[in-house]
């Protein structure tokens, strides 16, 4: 007699609740604060931006967002600046582990860039002793080496400064006499630099100078790279001002401000490269393309980014400048309660 035996296999799946970032929501910011550009965040999730506003460049600051999940309209000031001229805005803003606040700009006339320090929140207080040398150049964004070294960078050169009070270890003049640099960011693994690039008949790129044995060495810097991703920009005599930059060491992730579009007409989006290797035997992989319609509104040409991760959730922050707005997603890369599946087997 041939009985019919029926087996049951429990087969549990784990489930990742997002394949990608999912747009979460916007920030949207009052008139004092438009025209968002550099942004940073420190180690508990809070962030910092600086403005931009050339049409009424004396009203540009930097400001701070506790808590932008939670509480995201309460933003404070940690200053204001009067120095800009028409055209001119904050252009770079970092914060060491302290979270002290390290903010620059161009504006537009040598030996006047403004590169300061500021206490942690919430008072931010002025550092009077970090006083960098700006004379003879124009510098416009910072990013930090860690917390003994800020980088700078002009048109065609890095600074690199000391934290403490603004002496100056080293610079480098770069031969980009064809483009015009505009942000700068260190990938934290190797100490190499990467720039993004515009400018003078050329199209958009990120550059990479590497080489470097330490960062108050900069006579090691000897490889650069002026494509190592190309295509960023449209051809242009100046292109636009902002070109976004920031890396993401916990997964090598380069975020690129990309408008391949006319200048200036507002249409741009975010990309993320996973980067490997170190100077000329680096590569950049795309992961993703985001372009801010989810929002209901596309990202404009003219955006910076940062990613904060808390636990297993992943946010990526966007300043789109031209809409006066922060626009958040978010990557949750906890696992789903799990689907159970039976399955029947007849024999």
């Amino acid at each position: 007699m041939k009985s019919k035996i029926m087996l049951f296999l429990i087969l549990s799946l784990t489930i990742c609740a997002f394949s990608q970032f999912q747009y979460e929501k916007v920030i949207t910011l009052v008139t004092a604060q438009n025209q968002p550009y550099p942004i940073a965040v420190d180690s508990n999730g809070g962030l910092y931006f600086g403005t931009f506003m050339s049409p009424t460049s004396t009203n540009n600051g930097a400001f701070y967002i506790a808590d932008p999940v939670n509480n995201p309209t309460n933003i404070s000031t940690i200053a204001t600046y009067t120095d800009f001229p028409s055209g001119r805005g904050i252009q770079g803003i970092a914060v060491d582990s302290a979270k002290n606040v390290y903010v620059s700009g161009d504006t537009g006339t040598t030996n006047n860039s403004i590169v300061k320090k500021y206490g942690p929140p919430p008072t931010f207080t002025p550092n009077a002793t970090f006083v960098p040398d700006v004379s003879g150049t124009r510098l416009l964004s910072c990013t930090l080496f860690n917390d003994s070294y800020i980088a700078t960078n002009s048109f065609t050169g890095v600074r690199v400064y000391s934290t403490s009070d603004g002496t100056m270890p080293g610079s480098i003049w770069i031969d980009n006499t064809t483009t015009y640099q505009r942000q700068i960011v260190i990938n934290p693994l190797n100490n190499d630099m990467i720039l993004t690039r515009n400018g003078n008949g050329a199209g958009g790129s990120v550059l990479i100078y590497s080489g470097g044995s330490a960062p108050g060495n900069l006579a090691g810097y000897t490889s650069l790279r002026t494509d190592f991703i190309t295509d960023i920009q449209t051809v242009s005599d100046y292109g636009n001002a902002a070109q976004g930059l920031y890396f993401y060491a916990l997964k090598n992730y380069l975020l690129v401000n990309i408008d391949t579009g006319a200048i200036d007409d507002a249409q741009g989006r975010l990309n993320i490269y996973e980067i490997s290797g170190t100077g000329a035997g680096a590569t950049a992989t795309l992961k993703y393309q985001i372009d801010g319609t989810e929002s209901g509104t596309q990202l404009s040409d003219q955006i910076d980014a940062v990613i904060y991760k808390s636990g297993n959730i992943e946010r990526l922050y966007i300043t789109d400048y031209a809409n006066n707005r922060i626009v958040v997603y978010k990557w949750d890369s906890t696992p789903s309660a799990g689907v159970t599946q039976t399955w029947s087997i007849y024999e």
